[in-house]
């Protein structure tokens, strides 16, 4: 008899802790808590904020693989007019994006492949030159954050 009561503690006592650990990941499964961070955009801002720069940017399928569990994303630079005689804009770089980090309920929305403007610092080491990682310049990028709300579009936070 003892022992059914020991096995039964401690189901209790698992069934217990994994609630408890499973709370935080239940705190965003609200539509009012999520929201998404928003990188890139489809149209070129008038103007960007003092010390950022504005690129235009092509991102690839290539790009897109498991860009979900990187803290980088890469792209491809491109000049700020589209050259209509050629197929396709040639690259001037490459610009590794670090991703923004935000709360457990925020998750960084990647656009289709593309051709896409971003804001954002570049970062400068210690030489006085930008700082590049895997043949790109580092660049950290202005961005929002927008609620998700589903089949209602996107409202700014």
């Amino acid at each position: 008899m003892k022992a059914v009561f020991r096995k039964s503690g401690l189901m209790i006592a698992a069934l217990g802790a994994g609630l408890m650990i499973a709370a935080p990941a239940s705190a965003c499964q609200s539509v009012q808590s999520e929201s998404k961070i928003v990188l890139f955009s489809k149209d070129k801002k008038t103007d960007a904020p003092d010390g950022m720069v504005q690129y235009r940017v092509r991102i690839d399928r290539q790009t897109l693989r498991d860009v979900g569990s990187r803290d980088l994303i890469r792209v491809w630079s491109l000049t700020d007019k589209r050259d209509e005689t050629k197929a396709i804009d040639k690259a001037t770089g490459t610009l590794q994006i670090e991703k923004p980090r935000g709360t457990s309920c925020d998750s960084v929305s990647i656009p289709p492949a593309g051709v896409y403007y971003v804001i954002g610092t570049l970062v400068i080491g210690a030489d006085g030159e930008p700082v590049t990682i895997g043949g790109g310049k580092l660049l950290r990028p202005l961005f929002k954050s927008v609620e998700a709300y589903p089949d209602f579009g996107a409202v700014q936070k």
